[in-house]
This record gives C-alpha cells, sequence and structure tokens, in this order.
C-alpha cells in the first residue's frame, strides 16, 4: 500500500467538519499515517453534477488521482460521493484510449495518470486494517440498536476484490459493541430528489425513517455525509451517527469532540 492522502472532498469541511474531526480522531487513534491533500478540489459529485458533463468530471477526477499518483499515495476518502466519483473514474482510466485523451488535456498543467492509484473509502480502509487491531483499540463499546444505511453511492460504486459494503459495514459496527437490527441495502435517504422534487424526496425519506424505527432501532448509523443530513436536518425522527462518530465514540472520544452538539436530531 502506497502512503495515504486525507481526501476530505467538499461537503464535509464546508458543512459538517464535526465529522471531519470525528474521522481524524479515529485515524489517529488506529495509528494511520496520513496527509491531508494539498491542492485538492472537488471530485465532481457522481450523480447531478457528472451528468451535465461527463468529460469534465472525468478530467476533473483525474487531475485528482494524478496528482496522488505523482505523489506516491493512495486516496482515502470521507465521502460516498467521492469514493463513487473516484472509483469509477479511475475504473474508466484502464481503458489506455481513454487515459490517453484525459491525459492531453492535463497535459498543460505537468499532470500525467498512469493508472497506478488506490481509491479506498474509510470503512473499507479500516476493515482492511483488522478486527483485532480495531478492537484493541476500542475503549468504550457502543452497546445500542442501529439500523445500518450503507447509501448508494457506496454500494454502486467500483469495489475492489473481495469488499462487499454491507459486510463491511455491519463488521464494524459490531466491532464498536453495536447491535445492527436494521440493514438497509436498498433503502433510499430521498436526497437526490431533494431541491428537485422535495415532495418525493421527503416521501421517500419518511418510508426509510419509518422501517429504522419500526425495527426498533434507536440510532441511524451511515458512512454518507448526504444521507445524514437528510436524516438529521430534515428527517428530524430518528438520530443519525455517521459512520465515523459511531467510531470515534467506540475509541474513546467524547461528545463534544466529535460535534455531537450540532447534531439537529437527537
Amino acid at each position: 500500500m502506497n502512503e495515504i492522502y486525507l481526501y476530505t472532498g467538499c461537503l464535509i469541511p464546508t458543512r459538517l467538519p464535526h465529522l471531519e474531526r470525528a474521522s481524524t480522531f479515529v485515524l489517529d487513534a488506529l495509528g494511520v499515517d496520513y496527509e491531508r491533500m494539498p491542492g485538492q478540489t472537488c471530485c465532481v459529485e457522481p450523480i447531478g453534477l457528472r451528468s451535465l458533463g461527463v468529460e469534465a468530471w472525468m478530467v476533473g477526477a483525474a487531475r485528482i488521482l494524478a496528482m496522488a499518483e505523482r505523489d506516491g499515495r493512495d486516496l482515502l476518502t470521507l465521502c460516498n460521493g467521492c469514493y463513487m466519483s473516484l472509483s469509477q473514474a479511475r475504473m474508466l482510466l484502464m481503458d489506455l484510449d481513454e487515459r490517453a485523451r484525459v491525459n492531453r488535456v492535463l497535459e498543460p498543467i505537468d499532470l500525467e495518470y498512469g493508472g497506478d492509484v488506490n481509491v479506498w473509502n474509510v470503512a473499507e480502509f479500516v476493515h482492511a486494517m483488522g478486527k483485532r487491531k480495531f478492537k484493541d483499540t476500542v475503549r468504550s463499546p457502543q452497546r445500542r440498536q442501529v439500523a445500518l444505511h450503507p447509501g448508494c453511492h457506496m454500494t454502486e460504486a467500483p469495489i475492489m476484490d473481495g469488499f462487499d459494503a454491507l459486510s463491511i459495514l455491519e463488521d464494524i459496527l459490531t466491532w464498536c459493541g453495536a447491535e445492527v437490527v436494521c440493514w438497509g441495502e436498498g433503502m433510499c435517504c430521498g436526497g437526490g430528489l431533494s431541491g428537485v422534487d422535495d415532495r418525493i424526496s421527503k416521501a421517500v425519506m419518511d418510508a426509510t425513517l419509518t422501517t429504522y424505527r419500526d425495527s426498533g432501532a434507536g440510532t441511524v448509523i451511515t458512512p454518507c455525509p448526504f444521507c445524514f443530513i437528510q436524516f438529521d436536518v430534515r428527517g428530524r425522527s430518528l438520530p443519525a451517527l455517521f459512520l465515523t462518530q459511531l467510531m470515534a465514540l467506540a475509541l474513546g472520544a467524547d461528545e463534544e469532540a466529535i460535534g455531537l452538539r450540532y447534531h439537529r436530531t437527537r
């Protein structure tokens, strides 16, 4: 494995900086050697923005991949959307003709992508460190019943060999001491329709949250900041935690350190 650049994206540092704090607490507690990626820009969100200009999306993502490759780093993402965008671009750029086309665009800024960068989701990365490493670091097991909401970006992203999003997330929640009572495979937060048709967006979100509440879950856990905003800010019926917030609590962080006071639903 190469050294790691932490790629924070744009949504978390601008709207949810407490989720970045929880994430760096986890990485520090686990002894991960990382550096925040310098000069990072938006991954170009892989659903709405990508649909407005696929070529611009590809070049934007390739620029980020090329910068990491130039510096001998792999990318560690905190956001499911960033993970989907960069990992899909990485997969498509395995095509040598497509890579050559994109590199012609990158040439004036002295960048070239050669296809030698891995893109990690934070859940995948922590899971790869192993159960023993994580459980040996747990200080405060989180004995709570939870609903696991993976989000669509993570489950739709190209996956590395042996990477099953739902099982990896369930493993991590179990290592934290939680009991998963509802698995949200195929469930949607409705966020993709927010601002397009708010009535349908709310109906989709409400149906998902009703399923989770009816299962007996007291908290919904998601690795997606878009889903987190939907549930915490708009849903207001079931407390939500970002995945790394739960991990941080299990690893000994206090509520103030990971920004629980900024949550709308508690």
